[in-house]
């Protein structure tokens, strides 16, 4: 078994992957209180849908070890929210 396996089932057995995952809960904040925090001025829903998306793929890309699968994540939104700003820019 590599040690990666060995790593994700020590990590299933000994912690909440539900409400508390191990790779949204590193350093002092959860990921979710942050992303609460970050998106509470977007003006729509889908903007702090995105910008949510951003931050939590971000936040985690070191902890899955699929670092650059999150990364390209976190750009993919990241464009939607840099075209709907550039949209909007458009129409003032």
């Amino acid at each position: 078994m590599k040690l990666n396996d060995e790593l994700n089932n020590w990590a299933k057995q000994n912690h909440d992957l539900v409400n508390h995952p191990p790779h949204y809960n590193k350093g002092r904040y959860e990921t979710i209180n942050v992303i609460d925090d970050a998106i509470d001025e977007a003006p729509t829903t889908q903007l702090a849908y995105a910008q949510g998306n951003v931050i939590k793929y971000i936040l985690r890309m070191w902890y899955k070890n699929k670092a650059l699968q999150d990364a390209k994540k976190a750009r993919w939104y990241l464009d939607k929210v840099i075209s709907s700003l550039e949209k909007e820019k458009g129409n003032k």
